[in-house]
């Protein structure tokens, strides 16, 4: 057996992963879209104009997806969710990463190590072939070996800060 945090992967770009709550906050009936907004905002004027340091897994459009269908949402309003989270990284530059066995085969490891919830393993694991940061307020990012969580205020704050 393979210990996960025995594998080494080079990193493609050193950027931290946004969380699926970052991609629902993108929504403006969405709790957290004023912090996510402000966070955009602050990517763009820290960065204008060009690629922005955040990156969105696809695993977390994804999760995005299966917890909008469990919801019982039609398919063409997740059609219409995903064309606006299309539209706001490609409008802000934000990073989609590539899918890689790499981020499940740690994202797998650390939920059967670690009993953490499903996709939020293969979240922390994008985020370890990454830049071992991930961007969102679920504490189940928390005390996971060489991951640091971000919440998204601490994230806006950081920015602001630039």
């Amino acid at each position: 057996m393979v210990a996960w945090r025995d594998l080494t992967v080079g990193k493609v770009d050193k950027l931290p992963v946004a969380d699926t709550e970052f991609l629902f906050g993108m929504r403006s009936s969405d709790p957290k879209h004023t912090y996510v907004k402000s966070i955009l905002d602050e990517l763009e004027r820290v960065h204008p104009g060009r690629r922005k340091e955040l990156a969105v897994p696809p695993l977390a459009i994804f999760e995005m997806v299966i917890v909008c269908m469990s919801e019982g949402k039609r398919v063409d309003t997740i059609i219409e969710t995903l064309k606006l989270i299309k539209d706001i990284v490609s409008q802000y530059k934000l990073d989609i990463t590539e899918f890689s066995i790499d981020q499940v085969v740690k994202g797998l490891a650390i939920y059967k190590g670690l009993k953490r919830g499903f996709f939020d393993s293969l979240i922390a694991g994008s985020a370890l072939t990454r830049d071992n940061v991930v961007i969102g307020d679920d504490k189940a990012f928390l005390n996971i070996p060489n991951l640091k969580r971000k919440t998204l205020k601490q994230y806006l704050k950081e920015l602001k800060s630039k």
